[in-house]
């Protein structure tokens, strides 16, 4: 079935993504599109910073300035393979609860199916023994 397939799939990257030591290494992390637009942002202002560095101290406004938004987006960075592995987490559960309700579907069906084939051979057995009966008088 595609979707226990799904389930297995899904199960199986946040399994691997909650034993891996480096959270940057989990491949949905390493591809986010998020974490690759802050860490783009942190390497632009490390550079900016560099260069203030040339001309002026760390205490420079400036550099300070700089300072401040790379902390603020170095949290955000830290943050981000936690939020995604939650993510992967809620995916990992709809895909439970989207196999559930597929297999729960599957059975019902089974079981009207099997219901209707029975009846089918209790409907043609009656008419074969009508047909007897009418053949007796």
């Amino acid at each position: 079935m595609a979707a226990e397939n799904e389930r297995k799939n899904l199960q199986a990257q946040l399994e691997a993504a909650r034993k891996e030591q480096n959270p940057f290494s989990v491949p949905d992390v390493n591809s986010s599109g998020r974490v690759e637009k802050l860490r783009d942002r942190i390497s632009a202002l490390k550079e900016r910073r560099d260069s203030l560095l040339v001309v002026y101290k760390p205490e420079w406004p400036e550099v300070k300035k700089i300072d401040a938004e790379i902390k603020g987006l170095q949290a955000e960075l830290d943050a981000a393979p936690a939020e995604i592995v939650t993510s992967m987490q809620r995916r990992y559960e709809a895909a439970v609860s989207r196999e559930n309700l597929l297999r729960r579907s599957y059975e019902q069906q089974k079981a009207t199916t099997t219901q209707q084939t029975r009846d089918q051979i209790d409907l043609l057995a009656m008419t074969q023994e009508l047909e007897t009966n009418k053949r007796r008088f």
